[in-house]
């Protein structure tokens, strides 16, 4: 509610500040990207913004990492749970008496996991996680609906959205470490009844094949997984347009390649500013100029396309993703065999 109550003063103070209240773009990154797609959820802050930026990022409503990741959210009955169980631990009876709660009381259980994993297919996989006990919650008021049904049934903001996930980022790694003996077991346990097939179209016969191999399904998973959001959007007759890309640059001095959040030095044009500061080439600053145009005439116009900027299309079913980088090029999410094979995945999976 507090970034409700946020964005609802930028709406109506913008234009003391020289803005256009017409066209705010909420844009965030990591867990605050959830809260940006919080927004394009709920009914409380409709009307307040003309775009979506969601880095790390929208995933499909039948995407494992759905449920690690900062979309997670909480039913109201297992919130009010909690709620309760919190309360009496702390001999707590009253709404009065919980707000008389020191905040460092609440803090110290900001760490706390939930458990929705334990007895999952996903238990005993690396690169996937209990998600935070304290999140957003399925209230039926800020939050109404689960994604799949919001998307499918177009009960969101029809405005327009730009979603990024970086390579080395969520359960890939530039430097795996994931043995062959735990790739067979872990992806057995995790694919049940398609393993043979998985086997078949991610081989690997040794430690550094299984490594890759893995980053191979990663990256497929989260290209796929953003890619089915934008066409649960597109199957809800949303009017406006979804822009998805795959962030594969790694910054210079460091060894995680294209790693969680490595984006922003460029999309804010902070590559001079850096500290400690990098080794910075005529490369970098191309990357971060092309990559500030397309966000800039998104924020503009709702669309990254500009003049002498490579085509960058809407997403459609045309299984297509902008691959930004090292090269800035539109291309496949993946192998035809594979993006079927995750489709089906997915398809058997429980749906947020």
């Amino acid at each position: 509610m507090d970034m409700v109550a946020a964005l609802d003063w930028v709406h109506s103070e913008v234009a003391a500040f020289g803005g256009d209240p017409g066209r705010i773009t909420v844009g965030r990154e990591s867990a605050r990207s959830a809260g940006s797609l919080d927004m394009m959820w709920s009914p409380l802050a409709k009307g307040n913004a003309a775009g979506i930026i969601s880095e790390s990022g929208a995933l499909g409503p039948r995407d494992p990492l759905t449920v690690t990741a900062a979309t997670s959210y909480r039913t109201r009955v297992a919130a009010e749970s909690f709620g309760l169980n919190f309360a009496n631990q702390r001999n707590v009876s009253s709404i009065t008496e919980m707000r008389e709660l020191p905040v460092s009381v609440l803090m110290a259980e900001d760490n706390i996991s939930d458990t929705i994993l334990d007895k999952s297919i996903c238990a005993n996989v690396s690169g996937f996680g209990n998600p935070p006990e304290w999140r957003p919650v399925l209230d039926g008021y800020i939050l109404p609906m689960s994604y799949e049904k919001a998307l499918l049934s177009n009960s969101h903001w029809d405005i327009p959205v730009l979603t990024r996930n970086n390579k080395d980022e969520d359960a890939a790694s530039k430097n795996p470490s994931l043995t062959l003996a735990e790739f067979k077991i872990q992806f057995k346990l995790m694919l049940d009844s398609l393993s043979e097939e998985f086997s078949n179209l991610y081989p690997a016969d040794n430690d550094t094949m299984a490594g890759e191999v893995a980053n191979t399904l990663w990256h497929d998973m989260t290209r796929v997984g953003m890619w089915q959001w934008a066409m649960y959007w597109q199957e809800g007759r949303a009017r406006n347009s979804v822009f998805t890309y795959f962030w594969t640059h790694a910054p210079p001095n460091q060894t995680s390649g294209a790693y969680h959040g490595s984006e922003l030095y460029y999309v804010f044009n902070n590559i001079p500013y850096t500290e400690p500061p990098k080794t910075w080439t005529a490369n970098e600053h191309r990357i971060g100029d092309t990559t500030v145009s397309y966000w800039m005439n998104f924020i503009k116009t709702g669309n990254p396309n500009g003049h002498s900027l490579e085509r960058w299309s809407a997403n459609s079913d045309r299984k297509q993703i902008m691959v930004l980088g090292d090269s800035c090029a539109e291309g496949a999410i993946s192998g035809g065999a594979r993006v079927d094979f995750l489709e089906r995945f997915f398809k058997a999976q429980k749906p947020w």
